[in-house]
Order: structure tokens, then sequence, then C-alpha cells
């Protein structure tokens, strides 16, 4: 059993899923060799990460002997003597790939408790996560009292998650944790088996949503400019836009038939427009080449993705983001709105579960494309139409839209007491120690008059 090292992710979820498998072996022609397997997936855990990549060979000989090479991250991690060369099998070979994602609550004040002292496990105090390391503990600011009784702030290196619990629910700290697992038998090196928490890894093929992003290209999001004094809010988008971002309804573009190709285009809200293809090479061959976004997803028979019955499926799903990006004016801890605008982000989650069955792959005019369960002849179509920005009130968006006005709070910038002070004593915005001894003129004024100024009772 061999590891790669923890793979981490700064989300607060994991999205495993192989956005890619490819299965040949010598019957895809005679450039691939004779008794010649090869598989490649690669995983994604994060829709921004780097996907694992991964590529098996197996070289059969006679009397069931075997060669194998295994590559990860275009390192060799089983080979023979050289460079890409393969070795015969001694023993079962097993890999591991963790995966951890970040815990929720790190640099919020106090947000944990910890135990620091395992002798007492009665006593938490309240403490901050500083930062998570990679290899899964915590670096810790607690507060504590000291021998004298004096509360002082101690740093942790390095503390257990066990030590560790929210302040306000008192539960214990969980992150998401999970890890793909190869393992490959001596006895039969063709039949290795790749798994996610020991499930097949057909069950987790997914497509991030919308496609990468091509150079020079933006992330597509709905923006919307808010007025100092928040009366109006003012989108990029139309009510269309803004109520397909909302809704997340997934419509029809256009299908396109042929005898060896089929293909199928869907948008999954207003920003994530879709191409499924699938299609073969040869009419005698078991190999199904699935295709997403001109991107070669899935190419292997169906008996490589466990088929049951007499037909080619896969299963798969989309998983994206999209995101309202909110301008906003900073305002102090009281509320009041400063100068300053900043920009405020709310992410959505999204997942859209797929499916393309092929019930004769002779013949790919009978292959099927489902969305959520509903068939793609039966989706809505995508309507064409252009329509002016929004432009409303914030009341009016949230009641029509469900979309709410963040606030961006400054907690560095005066309060409304200092800002009064300061108006009152004519000091420019923004220096907080003149309310200070505003305050202290007038709750002490005899200790910081000066000896020469008469003070009236």
């Amino acid at each position: 059993m061999r590891s790669h090292r923890v793979l981490t992710t700064e989300r607060h979820e994991l999205d495993i899923m192989v956005s890619q498998f490819i299965s040949h072996d010598s019957t895809v022609g005679a450039a691939i060799g004779r008794n010649w397997i090869e598989k490649q997936w690669k995983v994604m855990y994060d829709l921004d990460a780097t996907p694992v990549d991964i590529k098996l060979q197996v070289q059969e000989h006679k009397l069931h002997s075997h060669e194998v090479a295994i590559e990860s991250m275009g390192q060799a991690i089983f080979s023979g003597a050289g460079s890409n060369a393969k070795a015969k099998m001694t023993e079962d070979f097993c890999y591991q790939w963790p995966f951890r994602a970040s815990a929720r609550g790190i640099n919020e004040i106090n947000f944990f408790e910890a135990r620091p002292d395992r002798t007492n496990p009665y006593m938490w105090v309240p403490a901050t996560i500083t930062r998570q390391r990679e290899d899964g503990f915590f670096e810790v600011t607690a507060r504590q009292v000291d021998e004298r009784g004096y509360a002082r702030e101690a740093k942790y290196p390095a503390m257990h998650k066990d030590d560790l619990r929210e302040a306000s629910t008192q539960k214990p700290l969980m992150m998401s944790e999970s890890s793909l697992v190869l393992k490959v038998p001596k006895s039969d090196p063709t039949h290795a088996q790749f798994s996610v928490e020991n499930e097949i890894v057909t069950r987790h093929f997914g497509r991030p949503s919308p496609p990468p992003l091509r150079a020079g290209e933006k992330k597509p999001k709905i923006e919307f400019k808010v007025t100092k004094d928040r009366s109006k809010v003012e989108a990029n988008v139309g009510h269309d836009v803004l109520s397909h971002f909302n809704s997340g309804e997934v419509r029809s573009i256009d299908s396109e038939v042929e005898r060896l190709a089929h293909s199928w285009t869907a948008q999954l809200g207003p920003f994530a427009k879709h191409t499924i293809k699938v299609s073969k090479k040869q009419t005698l061959t078991k190999i199904i080449s699935l295709v997403v976004d001109d991107d070669l997803f899935v190419e292997a028979t169906a008996a490589d993705l466990a088929c049951t019955g007499n037909g080619w499926q896969c299963n798969f799903r989309f998983v994206g983001e999209k995101t309202l990006d909110f301008e906003v004016f900073k305002t102090n801890s009281d509320g009041a709105p400063l100068d300053q605008t900043a920009h405020v982000e709310e992410k959505r989650r999204y997942v859209h579960e797929c499916s393309v069955f092929i019930p004769n792959d002779r013949d790919l005019t009978t292959a099927q494309f489902f969305i959520d369960g509903v068939d793609f002849r039966q989706l809505p179509m995508k309507p064409l139409c252009e329509e002016p920005t929004l432009s409303m009130n914030p009341a009016v968006m949230l009641q029509s839209y469900s979309i709410k006005v963040p606030y961006k709070v400054d907690m560095d910038a005066p309060s409304n007491f200092a800002l009064l002070t300061n108006s009152i004593l004519g000091v420019p915005a923004g220096t907080q120690q003149v309310a200070t001894g505003f305050f202290a003129s007038c709750c002490c004024a005899n200790s910081v008059a000066p000896d020469s100024t008469e003070v009236q009772g």
C-alpha cells in the first residue's frame, strides 16, 4: 500500500468526479500492439484545481504473464528499470490519493473552543484557528488564564481536530475528507479496480459547469451596483436572465443525428451551455466515444462501464457554481455608509444528473440523453429575445427574485460616535483618537486640562 501526499482544497466541500476515462485494448488498432490494455483516468477534487492524471498499461504475454506500468501526474508509481518501462508484478499493488477540504470558521475570532490539556477533558477555552496545516492539524490561538489569574493568549502550532469544537454548538470540528484507491491484482492486472470511498469510479463521472474558460475569457456572472443610500440596485442583465439564474431551468438548444453520431446542446442556467456528443469510429467496434464541450470525456465499451443489459449507458453529472457580484458602499460597524465601495460575491452550487443511453450501438440515431430524469426532447426551448437591464429597489428584488443585497462592514472605520465628535471638534474624518480624547475631556476634565486653564464647574 502506497500513498500520495494529501491533496487539499480551500473549499469547504470536495467535488470528487472522474472528468475523463479512456479504456483501449488491442482491438482499437495495430498501433497499440497485440495483447495490450491501456486505461486512463482524470479525477477532479476541486473545480479550480488541476485534475489527478492516472495511466495504467498492461502487456499480456503467454502463460498468463503480465508486465505493468502505472503513472500518476507524469511520475511513475510502478515501473521497471528505465523510463516508462513495464515490470512484472510480484505482489498485489495498491495506491491511494487522499483528499481533504478546509474546515469552516478559520480566522473567525473565537468561532471554536479548544481543549489544550487532554488530562483535563472538561476544560474548553475560546480559540481561533489561524491556519489549517497540510497534515490535517491546525494552528490555533487560544485564550487561557495563567497561574496569576490573568487572561492571556497562547499559540499552538499543531492541534488535533479532536481537541477543537464549535463554540456555539459544541459540535466536533468537521471537514470533508475522501480518498481515491487503485488496486491492481497480481493474478490479473487487466481487472484493476479503481474506487472512490469503496465505490467504483463509474458512479463518479462528472464534468465542471460552465465549461472551462479559454485563454482571455472571463467567468460570466451577474453584477449588481447598489447606490449609497441603498435605494436602487442596477443589474447588468434583464428579467429573463435573472429569473433563469434563480430557477436553474435546463433548456434545449439543438440536436444533431447521424447513424454513427448523435449530439445534444443544452443550457443549464443562463451562462452554462454544454454540448454532449456520442460517436463511433467504426460500425463493428464496441467502443463508444462520449465528448463533452469538444473534450473527450469517456471512450470505452459497455463492459468497461459495468453496464447491465444489452445497451451502452454512461451516467454522469454536471457540477458548477454560479456567481452574484454586488458592488456596494462599505458601512461602519453602526451601519452608516462610507464613501468607499467594495465587491461582495455570493456563490451558489448546482448539480445536474445526466445519462446517455444507446440501446443499439450500431445505430446511434437510437441514442437518448436525459437530464435530471427528463428526456432531452421534452425540455423547454431556449427563448430568443433581448431585453433591457433591470433597475429596482432592493425590497422589490428580494420579493421578485429572492436575492438580498448584502453589506460590507469595515470594522476599522470610525463609529458614528467618533464621526460625531470629530465633526464637533472640526477634525478630519478618519481620526479615531480624537473621539477618545473628547470622551476623556467630558468625563475627567480636571485630569486632562492644562494648569493654566480654568475649568468651569
